[in-house]
C-alpha cells in the first residue's frame, strides 16, 4: 500500500515537472531577479545538498519519508513535565475496533475508521507478540464500505501505533465485543513491559478492569462490575493531562490516575436524606476495608430514631420541629425507616457509624423503596455536625450521593462553607416505584464508587 502511494505520487510529480519545463522553454528571458541557475539559496529554497527536505504534501501538513506528519514524530518534542506518556495500542479476542482516534496537545495526530486501505500501513502500525498481519480489516455486515479491525492471530497481541514520546492529549477507540471475548486497550506505552492495560469483558464479574504494566510486572488499578452488552459498539476514551489521567467507558469517568493521589480522610456522621420523595429505608451497613463490620441497622429495636440526629440539606425547607416525619413502621412483617411527607423538604436523618480516627476508607450500604414522589433517597457523608445551623439545622459541610435527585438521576455534590457544587450528575439510573433496591458507596483515599442495584453509576475523585 505504502509503494502503491509513492509511485502515485512520483508520477504526479513527474507530469507536473514536465508542464513545468515546458513554460520555462517558453521563457525568452529570466525573470527578474532570477538566472538559469537552480541551486540558488533564496528564502524558502535550498541546495541540494544530499539531504531531503520534509515533503509538503498539497493542502496538508509536511510529512517525512515514511509518510508521517513531521510535527508529531520528527519534530515532536515532549513537555518535559509531562508524567504520562506513550503510545497507544488495542488487543484482546473476539473484538471489533474502530474509528481511532489520537489528539495531541488538542491537535489530530492520528484520526482512522479503516475505510480508506485494506491493510494496515506499517508506518503507523507494529506489534508487540504476533504479526502485522494477524491484524486484518473485515468489511461490517451491514455496509460493505465501513471496515472494522479484528485479531485473527493465536498469540496475545498489542497493536501499537503513535508516538512513543506523545504526551499530554486524548486518545479514544470504539470497540464491539462478542460474547466471551474481551477488548484490551492500551495507553502510555513506552515498551513491551512497561504500559497501562483497560480491559473490558461481557462478564458481569469482571466488568471493566484497570491495570498498570511497569517492568514486566502486573499490578490492579482497578475493577468495577460493569454490565457490557455483547455486540454493542461503545467507546473507549483517555484523557492525559500533565500528571493525571482520566478514563471514560461508555461516556462514563471509571478511573483516575494520577501522580500525586488524594489522600482523603473521613470523618463527620453518616445519613439518608429525603427531597420531594416518601420512602422506606432498610438494612443500613458499614464496613472498613477488610470487610470487618463497624455498624448495622436493621430498625428491628426500634431505637433508632431515639439516637439519630437531623439536619438539613442545602436548598431544602424543613425543620428540626418536624422530626415527626420520620418514623419506623412495619412493612411486610418487617421494620423500616419511614419518611412519610414527599414534599421538598430536604430532611436528613443522621448516625454515627464508628468510623476509627483518620478513616481512610469504608463500604457504606443500604436498601431503598420508594412508595411516592420525584426523586429518590440520597445519603450524606464527612456531615460536620460542629458547623450546622443551630436552629435550622442545615449542613454546611458534607457530601451527597444525590440518588434520584434531578427527577430521577444520579449525582455527587460537594457542600463547603453552604457552598454545593455539583460535580456530575448521569442519566435517569433505574430508580422506580414499588421496588426494593439497593445502594452502595465504596469509599478510598482517592475516590467513592457508586454503585445503585448492582450497576456502577459513578466515580467522583478527591
Amino acid at each position: 500500500m505504502k509503494r502503491r502511494l509513492l509511485a502515485i505520487f512520483l508520477a504526479a510529480v513527474f507530469v507536473m515537472s514536465c508542464f513545468a519545463l515546458s513554460a520555462c522553454n517558453n521563457e525568452k528571458t529570466p525573470a527578474p531577479g532570477t538566472s538559469g541557475d537552480q541551486s540558488t539559496n533564496d528564502p524558502g529554497g535550498s541546495k541540494d545538498d544530499g539531504t531531503k527536505a520534509p515533503e509538503e504534501t498539497q493542502g496538508g501538513p509536511a510529512t517525512n519519508e515514511d509518510g508521517l506528519p513531521v510535527e508529531f514524530y520528527d519534530n515532536y518534542k515532549r513537555d518535559e513535565k509531562d508524567v504520562y506518556y506513550g503510545k497507544a495500542g488495542l488487543g484482546g479476542s473476539k473484538v471489533l475496533y474502530d474509528s481511532i482516534t489520537v489528539k495531541v496537545s488538542s491537535k489530530n495526530a492520528l484520526n482512522n475508521n479503516f475505510d480508506d486501505i485494506k491493510e494496515l500501513p506499517e508506518n503507523i502500525f507494529s506489534t508487540y507478540g504476533g504479526t502485522l498481519s494477524d491484524w486484518t480489516l473485515v468489511p461490517d455486515e451491514k455496509s460493505a464500505d465501513n471496515n472494522r479491525l479484528k485479531y485473527s492471530g493465536s498469540d496475545d497481541s498489542i497493536l501499537t501505533f503513535g508516538n512513543p514520546e506523545w504526551g499530554r492529549g486524548r486518545f479514544s477507540v470504539s470497540y464491539s465485543i462478542e460474547d466471551g471475548g474481551e477488548a484490551k486497550v492500551y495507553f502510555c506505552v513506552k515498551d513491551e513491559k512497561n504500559y497501562y492495560r483497560l480491559t473490558i469483558t461481557t462478564s458481569d464479574e469482571t466488568g471493566v478492569v484497570l491495570d498498570e504494566i511497569k517492568d514486566g510486572k502486573e499490578t490492579n488499578l482497578g475493577k468495577l462490575a460493569v454490565s457490557v452488552t455483547a455486540g454493542v459498539w461503545t467507546t473507549a476514551s483517555f484523557n492525559i493531562s500533565e500528571n493525571n489521567i482520566v478514563v471514560f467507558v461508555d461516556a462514563v469517568e471509571m478511573f483516575h490516575i494520577a501522580e500525586k493521589p488524594a489522600n482523603h480522610t473521613y470523618s463527620g456522621l453518616l445519613g439518608i436524606g429525603q427531597w420531594n420523595t416518601e420512602f422506606y429505608i432498610d438494612d443500613i451497613v458499614v464496613t472498613d476495608p477488610d470487610g470487618k463490620e463497624l455498624y448495622r441497622q436493621d430498625f428491628e429495636d426500634g431505637k433508632f430514631l431515639e439516637t439519630a440526629k437531623f439536619g438539613l440539606r442545602n436548598g431544602g425547607n424543613w425543620s428540626i420541629a418536624n422530626t415527626s416525619d420520620w418514623e419506623i413502621i412495619e412493612v411486610d412483617g418487617n421494620h423500616v425507616l419511614h419518611y412519610k411527607n414527599s414534599g421538598v423538604h430536604g430532611s436528613v436523618a443522621l448516625f454515627d457509624a464508628g468510623l476509627p480516627e483518620n478513616c481512610t476508607g469504608f463500604t457504606f450500604s443500604y436498601r431503598g423503596y420508594k412508595v411516592s414522589g420525584s426523586e429518590g433517597y440520597p445519603c450524606v457523608w464527612d456531615w460536620n455536625e460542629a458547623t450546622m445551623d443551630t436552629s435550622t439545622g442545615e449542613g454546611k459541610d458534607y457530601i451527597c450521593f444525590n440518588l434520584g435527585g434531578w427527577s430521577g438521576q444520579a449525582g455527587m455534590q460537594i457542600i463547603t462553607g453552604g457552598n454545593k457544587t455539583n460535580v456530575q450528575n448521569n442519566a435517569d439510573v433505574g430508580l422506580v416505584t414499588g421496588e426494593w433496591q439497593e445502594v452502595k458507596l465504596v469509599m478510598t483515599p482517592e475516590s467513592v464508587f457508586a454503585y445503585f442495584h448492582d450497576d456502577f453509576v459513578q466515580v467522583h475523585w478527591y
